[in-house]
């Protein structure tokens, strides 16, 4: 038994048997092409579909609508998994926008958005960003997680990578002088 799926998407009709692994025929308008099934299950077609769900929502809702907002995240989870630099910084900035609209001050998944913004940063040799994304990076998830976590020492990594030993041995400082002394 096989069954038939269709998938639309911004006008693009994609429709495929279950019970068969070959190409898929997409409809657009009045031509089709064939696309692999393994394209339309993998990363390359969710940041597609991610990207064509944007265009059109983004004509219809106002940027910080909590729709566009889950689309969004989804979008710069696939660009950076793609190591699509550009792509994720773009999402990555209006995402920072929706994450201090809707989540808590220190919350741990804007911590791992500006991780995730200061290693792009980094690929696009854009240094002294990069460094500004890992602080923040570092500073929300120690608070989330605790200085010793392992997310920040990741941080902390990418700092050091960037060239920005400053941050851990300014730690150190502010350890030394908030510590009580023996008695």
């Amino acid at each position: 038994m096989s069954k038939d799926i269709s998938i639309t998407v911004t006008g693009i009709i994609v429709k495929k048997q279950v019970a068969t692994y070959s190409d898929i025929p997409i409809e657009v308008g009045s031509s089709s092409v064939l696309v692999d099934l393994d394209f339309v299950s993998s990363v390359e077609f969710d940041l597609l579909f991610r990207e064509n769900c944007l265009v059109e929502l983004d004509k219809i809702l106002h940027p910080d609508n909590i729709h566009v907002v889950r689309i969004l995240v989804g979008a710069f989870a696939a660009s950076v998994k793609l190591e699509e630099w550009t792509k994720a910084i773009d999402y990555g900035k209006r995402l920072d926008r929706a994450f201090g609209l809707y989540l808590p001050p220190n919350e741990p998944d804007t911590g791992l958005l500006y991780y995730k913004m200061g290693k792009a940063y980094y690929h696009l040799d854009d240094i002294e960003t990069a460094v500004t994304s890992l602080r923040k990076a570092k500073t929300l998830l120690s608070i989330a997680y605790g200085r010793d976590s392992q997310l920040a020492d990741y941080a902390q990594d990418w700092l050091e990578l960037c060239g920005d030993y400053r941050s851990s041995s300014e730690e150190d400082e502010t350890d030394s002088e908030t510590s009580c002394p023996s008695s």
